[in-house]
């Protein structure tokens, strides 16, 4: 396995050197030359790669699926649900976007885990950033909620190549935030793009991005399509209660002709 592995680390580490990587996940120097040397990895080892990176135990272990986990939302209602869900927590909130089209949520605070530590009864605290995807079929309904909700803090425009590489799983946290360490660094691209703000925390309004003209006039198209919904609606029950007035055999000739036009039509 541990070939396989050393690849699969490899790709994880994107173009950071895997020793100093693996370090900052709280592993000793030592530690980090065995597994590169040859030593199969143990549990504590893959459940930081899971929680670092998001990587997926089922590729890690496997060489199944996408290397990244990612929710992946059916709708803007499965969408709103699965964040309403992670929304107990107070997290920072990216919506990722192909020229305004297609969207990512991309959620991330700061969190710690405990690695065990040989010889030391309390467990050595390992500082990291928290993340989760929500990707899949998310429109403007979505980021209309996340406005009305007070939550989204910045737009990331991704090119349609990224955009489909995060939704997917090819996307992980070191390309998306950066890392820094003694001979390279990497600002990410949250971190390293002009980062366009969402929300004005103070007014609780879009501003200053692209999304605001567009979230305002699919606003206005969605109110024009519910009052035409509504005066269609508004119109057939009026022709019903004129119907239910006609005298028995007025409504049986009128359903003749209606049955008489539908034949027609086939």
């Amino acid at each position: 396995m541990n070939k396989s592995f050393l690849l699969k680390l490899r790709q994880l580490s994107v173009d950071r050197d895997i020793t100093p990587w693996l370090k900052s996940m709280g592993f000793s120097a030592g530690l980090v030359g065995k597994v590169l040397g040859g030593q199969e990895p143990g549990g504590d080892l893959l459940r930081a790669l899971m929680r670092h990176d998001r990587v997926s135990m089922q590729w890690l272990e496997e060489g199944r699926g996408a290397p990244y986990m990612v929710s992946l939302a059916l709708d803007d209602t499965d969408a709103i649900k699965m964040l309403e869900a992670l929304f107990d927590e107070e997290w920072s909130v990216v919506i990722a976007t192909d020229h305004y089209q297609d969207f990512s949520v991309v959620l991330h605070m700061p969190g710690q885990h405990g690695l065990k530590v040989k010889g030391k009864s309390e467990p050595k605290m390992v500082g990291y950033r928290i993340v989760e995807v929500v990707a899949g079929n998310i429109g403007l309904k979505t980021v209309r909620w996340l406005d009305e909700q007070d939550k989204a803090n910045w737009v990331l425009p991704l090119t349609s190549v990224d955009m489909n590489r995060l939704a997917t799983g090819r996307m992980g946290n070191l390309e998306l935030f950066g890392y820094a360490d003694g001979r390279k660094q990497s600002k990410g691209l949250i971190n390293g793009k002009q980062k366009e703000r969402l929300i004005d925390k103070m007014k609780s309004s879009l501003h200053d991005s692209p999304l605001r003209e567009r979230l305002e006039h699919n606003g206005e198209l969605m109110c024009e399509e519910e009052g035409a919904a509504y005066a269609s609606v508004t119109k057939t029950e009026e022709m019903v209660r004129r119907f239910e007035q006609l005298p028995a055999d007025q409504q049986d000739l009128v359903l003749d002709l209606m049955q008489a036009m539908v034949e027609k039509k086939q």
